[in-house]
């Protein structure tokens, strides 16, 4: 009966059409996909939405960001409290977060539902420029997302106000309120109590006159003491720990197999090495894996030195934000499949679809193994999360058991044998999985072709030779064969060399004929190894222009067949592909990066990749018409990156003055940055004080220069 009515109490419609939320905030849910809401997000909705404290507990990766996302700014959007056309007005919203990537992500977060403008976000952290985030504060911001530290520094400079505060939320709540962070949240939240109550007052003692709201994926006892100081008495718990997706009940089964825990014994000194097979294991040739590490040396060690450093990046506190940020970026593309970490990266962070995390040693507590483990499984989806250990950890491995309600599968070191069976596998499977088109395969399929071949042509070859030794050696072994002369040997051998060579030649006519699908395998293989198709199956780029790599371009090169003298100019080339492509003058005109051959006898060029097909077809027509008196004047064919040789700009007159008769080079990003190619002029290390220019003073003549000094660029 009591399960009965719990399973009633979860039941919940959680469909976004069931909640008080603008048809604009609907609009883009449904864009990114999102139909119904997930259980933290939708039981907390309506207590955050009327103002309540709320705790939430949620599993990782079960969306809790949206969770207080949603409700803040439709309720405050509902009471009009955005107010974007105000300059300088001070924030509602305040967000608190324990790393910089966790408050990109949350700043992401609400940039996706502002819609047209309706609020404004700013991001604070360490790590990055100042300047810039003291300029959006000071044009006004309505949401503020950022860590302790630098938000804490902005408020005791006076640089950020408070005082409109209305709702507080502590994102990652466990570790915002351990000793390295709690002394600059509580002093966060006395500078907001004192500013937006007008009694002021301590942080335990007044009441608040703002909404708190705290999210963790774990809440132990020692931090519910302290939320006491916190939040108000008639806060709202939310734990939604043991339901899954969409409502359905999780049982311990289900919540077990969604993660697999595996554990390896190996020595410290052999778990770096064994990296690259434990990925290839278990993630296969194209999965996600974090590595966590306990000490920054580790790390980067790992990321510069191990056997997978080509395909890692590092992420830690050392590392420059600027660095970070295109670190994560980088992961999240799939441009680089492994991240070696820290904890930097174990709270909160939102990269989808990591298949495998791995852990070189346990780490100090239960929590600390629970949230790396939980950066894979994430959104109902499975993964696999590795802990190398020794002997004497097992009894920590017990406890984290125990705690989490998880299982340890104790492993061994993967073999050879099985690593070339689990890579052949995850090549087939992901192969299967791309949509790779007709146009790609037909790019190796003679490749393809000439590999069957050859391997037709050696196993033929090797059979005859089989078959030859074996007739050799009974001949030799006969007791009339004993007493032969040399002479009889090699008479016999170079006839059986004869034998062999017209035999080899039969294989091309013995050679069955190649069956299809064996054919395509292969061609999928191939284009496999090429790195050239992304999960997807489609090719990173579509076209590329052979004359300057540009995106998206098709080169061309027409050639001359009569000419009595050389081409000279590009208009030559203009008038005769006018006067002869008939009806085609709007596709002429969209022609770029016309290049003369140094020969005279034609050109290359650029077609936009939106006009390849109308070109070719136009060009087609051309040829096919036997009664034009110029089909055979010139040629239009696809360039190669074989190309022939180019004709060169020559110099202008006046070059020698500049750029000292030709020794330097003007284009050189030095005359780009602010510097100056005379010692007379603006700019260098010293008067100029390095102010770039809208274009460089070194091109131009000297009178130019004198009439442009003293002005500011």
């Amino acid at each position: 009966m009591e399960q009965k009515k719990r399973k009633l109490e979860n039941e919940i419609d959680d469909s976004i059409d069931s909640f008080p939320l603008s048809k604009e905030t609907k609009d883009i849910l449904k864009q990114r996909g999102i139909e119904r809401l997930f259980p933290i997000q939708a039981r907390s909705f309506d207590p955050i939405y009327n103002k309540k404290d709320v705790l939430g507990r949620a599993k990782t990766g079960t969306g809790k960001t949206l969770a207080f996302v949603l409700p803040v700014i439709e309720r405050l959007i509902k009471k009009g409290k955005f107010d974007t056309g105000k300059s300088g007005r001070r924030p509602l919203v305040l967000v608190l977060l324990p790393t910089r990537e966790l408050a990109q992500q949350v700043s992401s977060e609400f940039e996706l539902l502002k819609g047209n403008e309706r609020y404004k976000v700013c991001s604070i952290y360490g790590g990055s420029q100042e300047y810039p985030q003291i300029q959006e504060i000071k044009k006004g911001i309505d949401i503020v997302v950022g860590c302790p530290g630098r938000v804490l520094d902005f408020i005791e400079r006076g640089i950020l106000n408070v005082s409109k505060i209305s709702v507080l939320t502590l994102d990652e709540a466990d570790k915002m309120l351990e000793m390295g962070f709690k002394e600059t949240v509580d002093k966060i939240i006395e500078y907001v109590r004192k500013d937006t109550s007008p009694s002021g007052g301590s942080v335990s003692k007044t009441e608040n006159k703002f909404q708190v709201l705290l999210f963790s994926a774990t809440v132990p006892p020692w931090v519910r003491n302290i939320l006491n100081d916190i939040m108000s008495k008639d806060t709202v718990t939310v734990d939604v720990t043991n339901i899954s997706i969409h409502g359905v009940e999780e049982d311990e089964a289900i919540s077990k197999s969604r993660i697999r825990h595996l554990a390896i014994q190996c020595s410290y000194q052999q778990r770096t090495g064994l990296l690259g097979d434990i990925i290839m294991m278990y993630a296969g040739i194209n999965g996600k894996c974090i590595i966590f590490a306990e000490t920054k040396q580790t790390a980067n060690e790992i990321a510069m030195k191990s056997e997978i450093s080509k395909m890692c990046q590092v992420l830690h506190g050392d590392i420059q934000q600027n660095q970070r940020e295109i670190a994560l970026q980088a992961f999240k593309e799939g441009k680089c499949r492994c991240l070696v970490a820290t904890d930097v990266a174990a709270r909160g962070l939102h990269i989808d679809d990591v298949a495998v995390v791995i852990q070189l040693a346990p780490p100090r507590d239960i929590d600390t193994y629970i949230h790396r483990s939980g950066r894979t499984g994430r959104a109902g989806k499975f993964g696999t999360a590795i802990l190398f250990c020794n002997m004497s950890d097992y009894p920590f491995l017990s406890s984290i058991e125990k705690a989490g309600k998880i299982n340890f599968q104790r492993i061994g070191v993967p073999q050879y044998e099985e690593i070339l069976q689990k890579t052949a596998d995850s090549i087939g499977k992901d192969i299967i999985e791309k949509n790779i088109s007709s146009v790609m395969l037909d790019c190796v399929r003679d490749p393809a072709k000439n590999i069957i071949h050859n391997i037709w042509k050696k196993y033929f070859n090797n059979n005859i030779i089989s078959n030859s030794t074996c007739r050799k050696r009974s001949r030799n072994s006969t007791e009339d064969n004993k007493n032969d002369s040399h002479d009889d040997c090699d008479q016999e051998t170079e006839a059986e060399s004869n034998v062999t060579a017209m035999e080899n030649n039969e294989a091309d006519e013995k050679m069955p004929e190649i069956p299809e699908y064996a054919l395509k395998a292969l061609s999928y293989c191939l284009l496999e190894l090429t790195g050239l198709i992304n999960n997807k199956g489609m090719k990173k780029i579509t076209h590329r222009s052979v004359l300057n790599g540009r995106e998206d371009f098709k080169s061309y090169i027409i050639t001359f067949n009569k000419l009595r003298d050389p081409i000279s100019t590009n208009s030559y080339i203009w008038r005769c592909l006018k006067s002869n492509l008939k009806n085609s003058e709007s596709l002429i005109e969209k022609i770029q990066c016309m290049t003369l051959l140094k020969k005279g006898d034609g050109a290359v060029f650029d077609v936009p990749a939106g006009s390849i097909k109308n070109w070719e077809n136009a060009i087609s027509n051309f040829t096919s018409d036997s009664a034009h008196s110029n089909s055979n004047f010139f040629i239009i064919a696809p360039a190669t990156s074989n190309l022939p040789e180019l004709s060169i700009p020559t110099l202008s007159d006046n070059s020698a003055d500049m750029g000292y008769n030709g020794r330097l080079n003007n284009q050189h990003i030095s005359n780009k940055i602010g510097y100056r190619n005379s010692s007379s002029s603006l700019g260098g290390r010293g008067r100029g004080r390095g102010r770039g220019t809208t274009g460089s003073l070194g091109t131009r003549p000297n009178s130019q220069v004198s009439r442009d000094r003293g002005r500011r660029y």
